[in-house]
């Protein structure tokens, strides 16, 4: 025995786990097991530098960094399990299941600058947000919960690396902004005509 660990290794589409895990792709199914699906190297990198907990690891047979990936997470698959998982057109070489960090309103009252996000509906755009906030040196994001999930596979994506930047809560309705103070309200609304006092919010 030279200590070196078996690798766990799939190759059928209809495998318990990679049937599990393809109903990432769904709101539901991700809030009920507290988990999401990242795609490609880079995601993984920013996910490990972030301290967020791993659960599964997949990579297909031919990745050439396949021995520097944390064996004990790692299960190898084939282009159609990898296929079967992904949500991109291309589907990626390496795709990792993670925990959901949860975070409650109270860690962000010692924050400077916070955006609140209230009815974005469009997974693209919201990852261009998140992606501009991170630009913008916003050091946390509040979503009501009217927004389409930050989880979603495409946020993820549009968000191009910044996902991981910015700390996020999800409140159940504006009104629980005022559970944190001591901060200036400044709102944007492309199709209103009046203008309402932080305070009417």
């Amino acid at each position: 025995m030279n200590g070196k660990i078996m690798l766990k290794k799939i190759t059928s589409v209809s495998n318990s786990i990679i049937v599990e895990y393809s109903k990432l792709t769904n709101n539901k199914y991700r809030n009920k097991t507290n988990l999401f699906i990242v795609e490609g190297e880079k995601p993984l990198i920013d996910i490990m530098e972030s301290n967020i907990a791993i659960k599964n690891i997949f990579a297909v047979e031919n990745f050439e960094k396949i021995n520097k990936l944390p064996q004990e997470k790692l299960i190898i698959v084939t282009d159609s399990v990898m296929k079967k998982l992904s949500t991109s057109d291309t589907a990626p070489k390496i795709l990792t299941v993670a925990f959901q960090k949860k975070l409650s309103l109270s860690e962000f009252q010692q924050k400077n600058k916070l955006l609140l996000i209230d009815k974005i509906s469009d997974p693209g755009n919201l990852g261009t947000i998140i992606r501009s906030a991170a630009a913008f040196g916003f050091e946390g994001i509040i979503f009501v919960n009217n927004c389409v999930d930050p989880y979603n596979p495409k946020v993820i994506r549009s968000a191009a690396g910044n996902f991981f930047k910015i700390p996020f809560v999800i409140i159940e309705d504006t009104t629980d902004i005022k559970k944190i103070t001591n901060f200036q309200f400044i709102m944007t609304d492309l199709h209103s005509e009046k203008a309402y006092l932080p305070e009417n919010i």
